[in-house]
């Protein structure tokens, strides 16, 4: 999410720069080198602080045993997040709100909210959705000696996956709390961003990494009901649906094949992709850090290590391959095997267990949350499953499954009229021309377009790239020179008609006229798109392991073309909203907005602000003088259009995972679908869609949360007495 506007209390003027000095003296540069050494032990004390309480917590809870350890953490761990839950529950309809209201307030409004509250709010939520991430399968495990067996297996992926998704949203959550409440300086925001950006990619990644840590337990479920049926016991079978149908049934035909495959895929994938992160980090820290430092040392040896011809190098290449593969084919079915779950929490009634002693009013409370959250899973996460995660794997599964064949049966050649097209076995899976997933789809479509202004939610692959590769390392390099710099430029007052100078200070953020002057001069000089070029090609080699051959091939094709075409897009589009506008800077973009790189998407018509109010707290506290203002935004036009709509956008999801042309050769069609299916789906389609299920997951909870509240209160209050 973007950080709020940095303005400066001047009249509308036209600016242009004059002059660049250096901006720190060698005292300030020393002084600066203590402040972060200091900052740097610090951080090292609260780290190794919290690792040795764990270390000592888990260490009095394991004292009666493993089971009996495992047992109580996963029970302390899903009350912390039932308390989690009630915040999250409560907040959540102002998120939505103050989302539609920036929608309106915005010039050029193209991704899903920028506000704080958001950054805040979803944090929550994600803390709130820890035991289906973490604490379910340790409480699982103690099951069974083969569930035991798994999940001690499986427990450095469940480890991966607290430390990255719930801990990167919890210090995303504490960080956004600081730029929001805090009263910082904008070199205190700026690196206070920078941060924040980095653990919130490190969620991202552990979002997706949580696909697998369920499966562990329900992998062994699985196993147990299929040796169970060869041998005929048909009540163990049904005793294990009775207890979780929903369980037993992703462990029968989900876990039981996908578990292994995907914990070796997730084990290469998740840790390189963590290590690419590097040129991100020191946004964050200096780079004389020892985390930096450790960082691009690892980095650099998977690098290395992995271009040489010895065993190690082949095993992490063809682990990475074999990674983003199963990245693209079952963790879909993994996050699918997250959610789908919560339906067994209703097996037994609308309440939980908790809130049933807790006395009338939190029952009822419980009793209204868990029916309110029942309805929404039966539309919002079914169709997460159904129509925005199984789509993936479907396509993923028919690419590598037809050119199997294809191998298998010699032909290379895709003009060959035995060749089977995986896109022809697509389009007759999910027809685009006609039929049910058509019908579905233009009715969704439509209703998007009316709603929002455009047909389609999700970005083509080329143009993802374009940003995270390219658009986005390469601005936020220059955003932090210009921001570090020193010098004066030329303003001219619209009322007075007089120019003078105006000195920008070292550490403080520039008006966005001048931000957009700075990057078109970068753009104009081509030093842009020659540095875009560059990082590009590293990227292919580095991290897609492509030889020379195929990087010129690659660029040959006129793929890199696309991608450059998206990438001038994003550049002209951000220059033209920063040097367009004539007052009231808070409707535009700044130097600090970078946190998603591209600002405007100029394909469609952008929406004009609709709102009079000055900002969203000024609407609800005047709510009869700002009412036209609440009737709009209680429309909940792009809440809708995400949420209830796009999910039944089937073609939507399925185009998501690009093939390319059938002409290119095999590494590029492979390519494309990685990169489109991982970027796309999973961490965008996947990552958004993924809300509701959460906020449902909260909502069924809170009464928990509540219940727990209750008994602590009356505790106190007795011991007060």
């Amino acid at each position: 999410m973007s950080e709020p506007l940095q303005r400066i209390g001047q009249k509308p003027m036209s600016q242009h720069t004059h002059s660049t000095r250096s901006q720190d003296l060698p005292s300030e540069i020393s002084e600066k080198k203590n402040q972060e050494k200091e900052k740097q032990i610090r951080t090292t004390k609260i780290a190794t602080g919290i690792g040795l309480a764990t270390l000592i917590g888990s260490g009095i809870a394991m004292k009666d045993g493993i089971n009996e350890g495992f047992k109580k953490i996963g029970n302390l761990g899903r009350i912390i997040s039932s308390l989690f839950a009630i915040p999250a529950t409560v907040l959540t309809p102002f998120t939505f709100a103050l989302g539609e209201y920036e929608e309106h307030k915005e010039k050029n409004p193209t991704k899903q909210g920028s506000s704080r509250l958001l950054e805040i709010v979803y944090p929550i939520l994600s803390v709130a959705f820890a035991p289906m991430t973490a604490f379910e399968p340790l409480l699982k495990a103690t099951k069974s000696k083969g569930h035991m067996i798994t999940t001690l297996i499986n427990l450095p992926h469940i480890a991966f996956t607290l430390f990255s998704y719930t801990g990167g949203r919890l210090f995303t959550l504490l960080k956004s709390c600081k730029l929001t409440f805090f009263n910082l300086s904008d070199e205190e925001k700026s690196k206070l961003e920078n941060e924040r950006k980095l653990v919130s990619t490190l969620g991202d990644i552990g979002s997706d990494h949580a696909a697998v840590t369920p499966e562990a337990g329900q992998a062994m479920d699985g196993w147990l009901n299929i040796l169970d049926l060869c041998k005929g016991n048909f009540s163990a079978i049904k005793e294990r649906f009775t207890e979780a149908p929903l369980t037993s049934f992703l462990g029968t035909f989900v876990g039981s094949i996908f578990w292994i495959p995907t914990f070796i895929g997730k084990s290469f994938d998740t840790i390189i992709r963590t290590l690419e992160m590097t040129d991100q980090l020191k946004n964050a820290v200096s780079e004389d850090s020892k985390v930096y430092k450790s960082a691009v040392k690892a980095r650099d040896w998977w690098h290395t290590t992995a271009t040489s011809d010895t065993f190690m190098g082949k095993l992490l290449t063809g682990g990475r391959e074999f990674g983003k593969i199963m990245q693209a084919v079952a963790s879909p079915m993994g996050m699918v095997s997250v959610v789908f779950p919560a339906f067994d929490h209703f097996r037994k009634g609308f309440n939980n267990e908790e809130a049933l002693d807790a006395g009338n009013t939190v029952r009822r409370i419980d009793k209204g949350l868990n029916i309110a959250a029942f309805f929404g899973h039966c539309y919002f996460t079914v169709l997460y499953g159904l129509f925005v995660r199984l789509p993936q794997t479907v396509v993923t599964t028919t690419f590598y499954t037809c050119n199997i064949i294809n191998k298998m049966r010699g032909i290379t050649n895709s003009e060959d009229p035995k060749y089977l097209d995986p896109r022809i076995v697509r389009d007759k899976i999910f027809n685009p021309n006609k039929g049910w997933v058509k019908k579905l789809s233009d009715i969704a479509g439509n209703s998007i377009e009316k709603l929002t202004g455009k047909r389609a939610l999700y970005d083509s692959i080329y143009k993802v790239v374009a940003e995270e590769e390219c658009f986005r390392p390469i601005r936020e390099n220059l955003s932090k020179q210009v921001f570090e710099s020193e010098f004066q430029y030329t303003v001219t007052d619209e009322l007075t008609k007089q120019e003078k100078i105006v000195t920008k200070k070292a550490k403080t953020v520039p008006p966005n006229k001048i931000w957009g002057e700075k990057l078109k001069e970068k753009m104009d000089s081509g030093e842009f798109l020659r540095e875009a070029e560059t990082r590009f090609r590293k990227y292919l080699k580095d991290a897609s392991r492509f030889d020379e051959a195929k990087i010129e091939d690659f660029f040959t094709r006129g793929v890199y073309n696309r991608i450059e075409t998206e990438l001038k897009e994003l550049i002209n589009a951000e220059i033209k909203t920063c040097m367009s506008f004539t007052e009231q800077e808070k409707d535009h973009p700044s130097i600090n907005d970078a946190s998603t790189g591209s600002l405007v998407e100029n394909k469609e018509k952008p929406i004009k602000p609709k709102l009079k109010s000055n900002d969203f707290f000024d609407m609800i506290l005047h709510p009869v003088k700002h009412w036209n203002d609440i009737k709009e935004v209680l429309k909940f036009r792009k809440t809708i259009a995400q949420f209830v709509l796009s999910p039944i956008n089937v073609l939507d999801f399925v185009n998501i995972v690009e093939m390319g042309d059938k002409k290119d050769p095999y590494w590029l069609q492979n390519w494309l679908l990685q990169e489109s299916s991982i970027r796309n789906g999973d961490y965008k389609a996947g990552n958004i869609g993924e809300l509701p299920t959460v906020l449902f997951h909260a909502l069924q909870t809170a009464g928990k949360g509540l219940a727990h509240t209750s008994k602590a209160l009356g505790a106190i209050s007795s011991m007060a007495t």
